[in-house]
């Protein structure tokens, strides 16, 4: 079943009433009607004539559309039920450009292949002087582009347009009318005549969600885009750069500007709005669009997203046989191969050309260049198919001898998919290189100088970069896991597959599975969370992750930030912010930050619901996730038949409650307290869900997992399925030196020797008094060893203020006179924050005290990294007896009752851990537990097993 790369339309839709089974009733659909489409057309006469003469058609009278003669917009081929697309094209006299014998190479192809698509030509537009007036503005600098001729000459096509609908419908019935965005003009014909009209979008839903949102930037701003010299905000999308929107659409003086603008204000007045993508790739604008947040003062149109639609390459070497491109890609090493290929109008001057050359051949890549001859100087000659390109002349001498054993050059076109470096030429492209960098991660920009020449140091950079780098390979795995969510959308059954059918009632259908994952407030539960709709997604894409984010009245870390980052660089992850819930910050009522989440959490049910409802009018949630502390919604899963799971974000041990002595024991489990009181309901209610997660593995607390699967926890009830996926670890990048810098810290740790530093971290809430942190002083400077210390400020003492964020620290008035001078050659203080995932990866970091919280615990673990346990708050206590006396990875920090710790036991301790036998012991077992962590994560280790089965279980259900 062939599929066409542009202008689809229904190209599958109709397909299925040939092939599948399925499109029975969508065949009684039809019965009665045609679909019909209009699309540019660019046909020599000559060969049209021949093709006429060769396969007994009908001949019309024929005239092409120069300024849409490019590639992609050539015309589909529908498959199904004999169909008409209409065709507009510019008199013959005007114009012939470089694409009309390969469009019409696509025409004759599907013409031969696809017979139950008729082509009908709409009549010659009007004779001399109209001639005369376009031949000489195109020769004049075509108008101001020629997006303009194009909306000009389609403006005086529609009584021809009409004329062509009034002769159908005298012996058929007309069921829709599909537009492409530049044949805009012919919407108030569909109007007229009263046809369904659809347009057929064949960018992307970025694009489409800027074109969508156009109108309000224009009624916001009488400045045109190239003044603002700012980023535009469009919902749904990253940050724009005003200069790398379409040139057409930069100055609001412009003709072509207004063309543009008059087509975005008709797509919200259509029936629906066909887009060549799929969900997983732009989830993101999708969702924005459907929400209506892209034309925020009228409806918006339905979307139907029904890609991706690609083109077979029909153009062979001419017998039929293959390129000799692919030939010689066929005796290339997997994965070696640069491609640059810059579509059918990418015309480079020569000097641009010979930088190129120079940086292939300087990146030691091998490549296959596919080199089109430079634009002409005459602009009368723009229009006219150039020349095949001149390689010895162009290019470097030499060039093509000393490469010819990594490198080939293609003249003019090769049959053409891959990682990509972004290099926007015209039209949205510069547009789209921000989308593909920013918000897809599919792409390494390339960076031009402000004329927009690249020079040959930055085609080598970036050449070597997609080919060698970490970056290069993290685009590539990115690519990879698209292209497989891409099968997907296309398989039979599929959710996009369905999202193609138009029904009578022109609505939208609900196109895809969705996984709703409810964290509690948090930085620490929230990153869980996410890299856990990560790790979903990284294995089985067709889901789509959905975060219900609660907004609390507290400071729940840089949550905000955090929450920009995720979207901006997994557009697969979308959230839901759920309405702000007001509640009295007030200590005596909630003296906990415990006992405030709880009563945030039992009152966010009603919102949680309302949540749930809306996302399943639009999608079908295949399991909703929750946090421990968000049981409250665990009676709405169940209500709305919906598959509830729980994600429990500490380790296995803190859930079996092994046999502990009071003294460490979380301190909320105290039988009058109303948290302990929250917490005896929590865990009452885990074993009516469908089953519970758990961010750890195997290996690394088999005791305790075997108690549990075994139901020595539940002696009573039925123990739910327990599936380790861990460990998870969040990289650090999006909390780096704010501008993408290397933090400081790192770079002091470069100049230190392998693993000799003590690193000193105690998470977001781990405060101290002042008298700890100058006894943590004294003992980190008596210990002699080399240590790295994330210093924060003391808790306030005015307990109106303990739920907002601490001021940085004055290092100066907490640690002790002369301090931080006197350890400046071993020692680094960092105030608040430091990139803890990137610090205990570094090669020179030997050890780490930590205040024991889960997370904290898997970074070290999965760095091979020991400890020494110095527990807080909430369950680290208990954290620490299984990290010292089940697992053997840390060291005991001891305290005394009052639970201060002396200097003398910092200073002990540390060098226990770096100097002495049992502390090289804890080191080798935290190595093996690292190699561990990694097995675990790798194809057929526990953990991705673990992931198959959950997504299994969501199934069955």
């Amino acid at each position: 079943m062939g599929v066409s790369k542009t202008h689809p339309l229904l190209d599958v839709y109709l397909s299925l009433l040939l092939y599948k089974s399925s499109a029975r009733s969508l065949h009684q659909n039809l019965v009665e009607g045609q679909w019909l489409a209009i699309i540019p057309k660019h046909i020599k006469r000559q060969k049209f004539e021949y093709c006429v003469q060769q396969h007994n058609l009908i001949q019309l009278p024929l005239c092409r559309l120069s300024s849409l003669s490019f590639s992609g917009h050539r015309p589909p081929y529908l498959h199904g039920r004999a169909g008409k697309t209409i065709t507009e094209t510019l008199p013959f006299s005007l114009y012939q450009g470089p694409h009309h014998y390969s469009t019409f190479q696509h025409w004759l192809h599907g013409s031969l292949h696809k017979p139950r698509i008729r082509n009908h030509h709409i009549h010659h537009l009007p004779p001399p002087p109209y001639h005369l007036s376009l031949q000489l503005q195109l020769q004049l600098q075509l108008l101001s582009h020629h997006e303009t001729l194009a909306f000009e000459v389609l403006r005086l096509n529609n009584p021809y347009v009409h004329q062509a609908l009034v002769s159908f419908s005298k012996n058929c019935t007309v069921r829709a009318l599909i537009v492409d965005f530049f044949c805009t003009p012919a919407l108030s014909v569909a109007v007229e005549l009263k046809i369904p009209a659809y347009y057929f979008f064949t960018s992307g839903a970025c694009v489409l969600d800027s074109f969508l949102y156009l109108p309000t930037i224009h009624r916001n701003t009488t400045k045109s885009l190239k003044d603002l010299n700012t980023n535009l905000e469009f919902p749904g999308l990253p940050p724009i750069p005003s200069a790398d929107m379409a040139k057409p659409m930069l100055d609001r003086n412009d003709e072509a500007y207004e063309g543009f603008l008059n087509a975005s204000n008709h797509l919200p007045k259509s029936a629906g709005i066909i887009v060549n993508t799929f969900e997983l790739l732009e989830p993101r604008a999708i969702k924005t669009i459907s929400d209506g947040l892209c034309v925020p003062d009228e409806p918006t149109p339905p979307l139907y997203c029904i890609g991706p639609l690609i083109a077979a390459d029909n153009r062979t070497s001419g017998d039929g046989g293959s390129h000799d491109c692919l030939k010689w890609l066929n005796s290339q090493p997997s994965q070696s191969v640069v491609f640059l290929c810059f579509g059918s109008l990418g015309l480079f001057s020569a000097d641009q050309l010979n930088e190129i050359a120079v940086g292939l051949e300087r990146s030691g890549q091998r490549f296959l260049w596919v080199v089109r001859s430079p634009p002409a100087e005459d602009q009368s000659k723009w229009f006219l198919t150039p020349p095949e390109p001149d390689l010895d002349v162009l290019l470097p001498q030499g060039f093509l001898d000393r490469t010819k054993e990594r490198g080939l050059v293609v003249k003019s076109w090769a049959p053409q998919a891959c990682p990509m470096v972004a290099w926007p030429l015209y039209a949205e492209q510069r547009f789209n290189r921000v989308v593909l960098v920013e918000e897809m991660k599919l792409a390494l920009p390339m960076n031009e100088s402000e004329d927009g020449f690249v020079s040959a140091a930055e085609v080598e950079k970036r050449v070597r970069e997609l080919m060698d780098s970490e970056q290069g390979n993290s685009v590539r795995m990115q690519v990879l896991a698209m292209k497989a969510a891409a099968e997907a959308a296309m398989s039979e059954g599929c959710s996009l597959a369905r999202s193609r059918s138009l029904s009578h009632t022109h609505t939208i259908h609900k196109v895809m599975e969705a996984i709703v994952l409810y964290p509690s407030p948090g930085i620490g539960h929230l990153i869980s969370m996410v890299e856990l709709g990560k790790l979903i997604l990284s294995h089985h894409p067709s889901f789509s992750i959905i975060i219900l984010n609660t907004t609390p009245p507290f400071n729940t870390g840089s949550t905000a930030p955090y929450i920009r980052h995720i979207s901006v660089t997994t557009p697969f992850i979308t959230f839901h912010h759920l309405p702000a819930i007001s509640i009295p910050l007030d200590p005596d009522s909630y003296p906990s930050m415990e006992a405030i989440t709880f009563e945030l959490l039992r009152l966010n049910t009603p919102n949680v619901r309302h949540a749930l409802h809306s996302i399943s009018l639009t999608t079908t949630i295949a399991a909703f996730i929750i946090d421990m502390f968000c049981t409250p919604a665990l009676p709405i899963g169940s209500q709305l038949k919906i598959p509830t799971y729980y994600f429990f974000t500490s380790g296995a041990g803190c859930l079996s409650l092994l046999p502990l002595s009071t003294n460490n024991s979380p301190k909320h489990n105290q039988k009058t307290s109303r948290e302990y009181e929250c917490f005896i309901e929590f865990f009452s209610q885990m074993p009516n869900s469908e089953g519970i997660i758990v961010n750890t593995f195997e290996s690394l607390e088999s005791k305790a997992l075997k108690a549990i699967s075994d139901g020595l926890c539940l002696p009573d009830r039925r123990t739910p399925p327990i599936f380790c996926i861990g460990p998870l670890i969040a990289s650090d990048d999006h909390r780096g030196g704010g501008d993408g810098n290397v933090h400081e810290c790192l770079k002091w740790l470069d100049s230190q020797p392998s693993q000799s530093v003590v690193f000193l971290c105690f998470g977001s809430l781990g405060l101290f008094s002042v008298e700890q942190l100058k006894e943590v002083a004294v003992g980190l400077e008596r210990s002699g060893q080399r240590f790295l210390w994330v210093v924060r400020s003391p808790p306030t003492e005015d307990k109106s203020k303990i739920f907002f964020p601490t001021p940085d620290p004055d290092l100066d008035s907490l640690l002790p006179d002369g301090f931080l001078g006197r350890i400046k050659g071993r020692g680094f203080v960092v105030k608040s924050w430091a990139p803890q995932v990137e610090v205990l990866k570094h090669e020179s970091v030997g050890g780490f005290v930590t205040h024991c919280g889960w997370n904290s615990v898997l970074e070290a673990v999965c760095a091979g990294v020991p400890m020494v346990a110095w527990p807080l708050y909430a369950e680290q206590r208990l954290n620490r007896v299984l990290l010292v006396e089940e697992m053997k990875l840390a060291l005991t920090m001891n305290e005394s009752e009052n639970e201060f710790v002396m200097a003398i036991e910092v200073e002990k301790r540390i060098r226990e851990l770096m100097e002495s036998k049992e502390g090289k012991m804890v080191r080798d077992r935290a190595k093996a537990a690292g190699d561990n962590a990694r097995a675990a994560m790798s194809e057929g280790g526990s953990s991705l097993a673990a992931v198959g089965k959950l997504v299994e279980s969501m199934k069955r259900h």
